[in-house]
């Protein structure tokens, strides 16, 4: 059977902001494949509509696959995951309409296609069974949460009548009209036809962090909309481990399709371990990205047919018969053939499969630093999206040592190390260290030589355990020669309150940690949270702790050194307990896409919803007196970006909120639109840029922002928020470069123009030795955009007066990276940030100095000084821009007269004299 000849229109996603095109290519093969022809073949070609409900069971399948021998039996049917002889089986016979929680001492037996009409959390630990035939179809607002925790997995797997087959059933089906607050982390997913199948459907939080062992395909995604596919590892597929087809089931395609696939391993399939179906029309190419994943032991690692925006970067192969059905380079890419030693080698769990031997050439091979290093090649592409997104390997090691990965990120899965602790009465000399002196050196290199090629222990050079001492261990003495340290700072975890009652927010804190501790990073049950910034100046991390089901959970702080050490705190146990608990929520509603909201409650009260929009006018409301909600609001009550969904208890006599806690925010939710950015392209008619990366500003700019909605309002402007995780430098990068009418840039979040000298030393507003004068801003993705970098200037004319950043000019961004410095286009930019006008070098980076005709109507506006102060304390700053948009309506009254009326009230004048501004054309503006 022959694939017709076909044109792929090839262009790297870098290419989206810098116009370079690659040669279309017609590409002519004979397809190892008979169920995967192209689409349109006359021929039977298998749809994803055609895998779901197949019931093909093969009974006819070869003894063993490339030399794996196939499972008769489930192997996770075996001790290891024994069960209490008392547990309970509970059987699954019909549709999940009222929320629902599956518990770890339970047994579920799912007997038919189930659909899953509310919310079903399923306990980490718990073990669900499928007959043949059987899945589990989330649809109708359905919301599944199957997460697990490194050390309890959920597993999928068949049920004992299942014995001479494999693919029996298919686990999980999403379909489009599923709830996109669904998650699947840390699950297993055994023997199944299909392990995950998404139907035109982008989830919120990508299919991370799984096993899928034995399954005939792991992941199968169709439709324009498609999820995120991070750090799952697909051990022996029958025929492909992950299938991508970007047309929907009615057979349409767009541009605006969309999806990342990073940091998975594929070892063992039949056919190919990555097929992807792009569009058939190039005009409908969306962006498709495949970095840092190991496809090995397939027929083709990658098999690409039709139009597609791909980059692929940074992937490893290994004994594959063909690596990719296309020619086009791939940067940093690692080859192995057949004749290759394998990279891999077994640990002892019932799913260590893939670890890789610490001489593979697949160590240090990515495209990116733990720390995102803008500076690597290819690195940039983790910037697409909200951090949180990422395939987080803090904690994590792809080696059988204990040993975390760092420095340039592994390729391929990375294993769960989240119970291993190197702080306080555990800390412990560096590996390498074999004298325990504090230093990696000559000696220990003596140590090892002398025992070189012998079995010994960790104190004679067997440094990565496995029994003797050799070419192994070297390499990882290479690797940490010449760092020092005896042990890890004693860092710990902080709680607010009590522990084992956690409602409401809370938030966590880091203690114990030295003058080079650089990062810092909350896990919570192994899923990442966010980055502590700024810890030594007391940042906490606040944590939605109803978000979660009512349990024991774990909290873990991974930090980072600057000389290169990981230090893993002990797993904090807390106990939640919220009347409302469950809540699943997304932070953006989608346009024409119903919002969905589920939870559970405990309480007896009647409850009243609410969706209030920016004015405080109650635009939708609902009250309810059922303890498991899950409901649906139209599309059509979203008529503007700013929203609050807020949730309250109501008995014949108050109207009081949820916790008892002062704080109301708590069950309160801002919610804003769903960033796109390909709805944003170059000839978008948004004028109006409004960027709010920090919750607690936005809530205490909200009557400002309400002034300059309705100034764009009144101008008939078009705007754009990004808000939260949409706040990123790929995001703003994006609305500064693409959309060519953007003039107006509104900023409320952190920043300063002192920027630490020494990392290690505190900055001292009086003593300028601490410090070096820069401007900068702090995204949600704890990104710092400076004014300008040292790249910026060509390496033989860097000026004498430039300071070095040090560690931030590798970690920051650069507003020169825009090319607005010559630029009429921003007319105002307000960057309500702490001394964002002290200097000029922002504003002159942002075009405000710029020699083109019409610069005078440029301005940048901010503040001399710090914005002081919580809550009211914010007020007389907020009614100062506030009053300044009423004024300026944009556009329309001159900036100055703005500026001049904004300062007319009681205490503006104090206001007023913290104000600065740069421009040209006006005496007010300092040039």
């Amino acid at each position: 059977m022959k694939f017709r000849q076909i044109s792929l229109a090839v262009v790297f996603y870098s290419s989206i902001l810098t116009n370079v095109s690659i040669q279309a290519t017609h590409y002519d093969y004979q397809s190892p494949v008979p169920n995967l022809t192209s689409r349109g073949d006359d021929q039977a070609a298998r749809t994803l509509r055609e895998l779901t409900y197949a019931k093909k069971f093969l009974s006819e399948l070869p003894a063993t696959i490339n030399g794996i021998l196939w499972p008769q039996r489930s192997v996770s049917r075996g001790q290891t995951f024994a069960r209490d002889s008392e547990s309970t089986v509970v059987e699954v016979t019909s549709a999940i309409t009222t929320n629902t929680i599956w518990q770890e001492e339970h047994i579920y037996h799912v007997t038919a296609d189930i659909p899953v009409q509310a919310l079903l959390v399923i306990e980490p630990g718990t073990i669900i069974t499928f007959a043949e035939g059987a899945h589990l179809r989330v649809n109708n607002g359905g919301c599944l949460v199957a997460c697990g925790t490194p050390d309890k997995i959920i597993r999928f797997v068949p049920d004992e009548t299942i014995e001479q087959y494999i693919g029996a059933f298919n686990a999980v089906y999403i379909e489009e009209t599923a709830s996109v607050s669904t998650k699947i982390s840390y699950c297993l997913i055994e023997q199944a036809y299909i392990g995950i199948l998404t139907s035109n459907i982008r989830l919120d939080t990508p299919i991370r962090h799984n096993y899928f062992n034995f399954c005939v395909y792991g992941v199968t995604e169709q439709g324009i909309q498609l999820t995120d596919i991070f750090n799952n590892q697909f051990y022996v597929s029958y025929e492909g481990a992950l299938y991508i087809d970007v047309w929907s089931l009615e057979e349409e395609e767009s541009s605006e399709s969309e999806i990342r696939i990073q940091n998975n391993t594929s070892h063992y399939s039949q056919y190919n371990a990555l097929t992807i179906l792009g569009a058939t029309d190039p005009v409908n190419a969306g962006r498709i990205e495949i970095v840092n994943n190991i496809f090995a032991n397939a027929y083709y690692g990658i098999y690409w047919e039709y139009s597609a925006w791909l980059y692929s970067a940074h992937n490893g192969y290994y004994n594959n018969m063909y690596n990719r059905n296309y020619t086009h380079d791939e940067p940093g890419c690692v080859e192995m053939s057949a004749n290759s030693e394998s990279p891999f080698e077994t640990g002892t769990g019932p799913f260590d499969q893939v670890y890789l031997k610490p001489n593979s050439p697949f160590i240090n091979a990515g495209c990116a630093r733990i720390e995102i290093d803008p500076d690597v090649p290819g690195s940039y592409m983790l910037d697409v999206g909200d951090v949180s997104q990422l395939p987080h390997i803090l904690g994590f090691t792809t080696t059988l040592t204990d040993d975390c990965d760092l420095g340039l990120i592994d390729i391929g899965f990375h294993n769960p190390n989240f119970d291993a602790v190197n702080v306080g009465e555990y800390a412990a000399y560096l590996i390498a260290d074999l004298n325990q002196d504090g230093t990696v050196d000559n000696a220990d290199l003596t140590i090892l030589k002398s025992h070189y090629g012998q079995s010994g222990s960790s104190a004679d050079g067997d440094i990565n355990g496995d029994g003797i001492v050799d070419a192994h261990d070297l390499r990882i003495m290479r690797k940490r020669w010449g760092q020092n340290g005896t042990i890890h700072p004693n860092i710990s975890i902080n709680l607010s309150g009590d522990p084992n009652y956690v409602t409401g927010i809370f938030d966590i804190g880091i203690v114990g940690y030295t003058t080079d501790t650089e990062h810092a990073f909350l896990f919570f049950d192994g899923q990442y949270v966010g980055e502590f910034l700024n810890f030594r100046n007391g940042e906490r991390i606040d944590l939605e702790s109803f978000a979660y089901r009512n349990g024991s959970h774990n909290l873990k702080i991974v930090a980072i050194s600057q000389n290169g050490f990981i230090s893993l705190t002990e797993n904090v146990s807390i106990t939640t307990d919220n009347r409302f608990s469950c809540v699943n929520m997304s932070q953006h509603f989608r346009t024409n896409k119903n919002y969905q909201i589920s939870g559970i409650y405990n309480g007896s009260k009647k409850l009243v919803f609410k969706l209030i929009n920016l004015d405080d006018e109650v635009v939708w409301s609902m009250e309810s007196t059922d303890s498991m909600i899950n409901f649906p609001i139209s599309s059509a009550m979203f008529t503007d970006q700013f929203f609050t969904f807020s949730m309250q208890e109501v008995t014949a006599t108050e109207n009081m909120q949820i916790d008892a806690s002062e704080d109301d925010e708590e069950w309160e939710k801002a919610l804003t639109k769903k960033f796109e950015p390909l709805d944003y392209r170059e000839n978008s008619p948004v004028r109006v840029l409004i960027t709010l990366p920090d919750k607690k500003i936005y809530k205490a700019r909200k009557n400002a922002i309400k002034s300059l909605r309705n100034a764009c309002r009144a101008q008939d402007y078009p705007y754009v928020v990004l808000y939260l995780d949409q706040c990123t430098w790929f995001n703003l990068r994006w609305m500064l470069k693409v959309p060519k009418h953007v003039n107006y840039w509104y900023h409320a979040g952190h920043g300063n123009c002192r920027v630490p000298r020494h990392q290690n030393v505190p900055i001292n507003i009086n003593d300028p030795n601490t410090y070096i004068l820069r401007t900068y801003i702090e995204l949600y993705d704890k990104i710092y955009v400076f004014s300008y970098l040292k790249k910026n200037f060509p390496p033989d004319q860097v000026p004498a007066w430039y300071e070095d950043l040090g560690e931030l000019e590798r970690k920051g961004k650069s507003m020169c990276d825009l090319n607005l410095g010559n630029s009429p286009r921003l007319r105002i930019i307000y960057m309500d940030t702490c001394y964002s006008a002290s200097l000029n070098d922002m504003a002159g980076r942002l075009g405000v100095f710029s020699q083109y005709p019409g610069n005078s109507e440029q301005k940048y506006i901010g503040w001399t000084d710090e914005v002081w102060g919580t809550g009211t304390n914010f007020d007389p700053y907020t009614m100062y821009i506030e009053r300044f948009w009423n004024a300026v309506g944009p556009g329309e009254t001159p900036v100055f007269n703005a500026l001049m009326e904004a300062s007319q009230y009681a205490g503006g004048s104090v206001i007023y004299n913290k104000v600065g501004a740069w421009g040209n054309g006006n005496p007010y503006f300092r040039d």
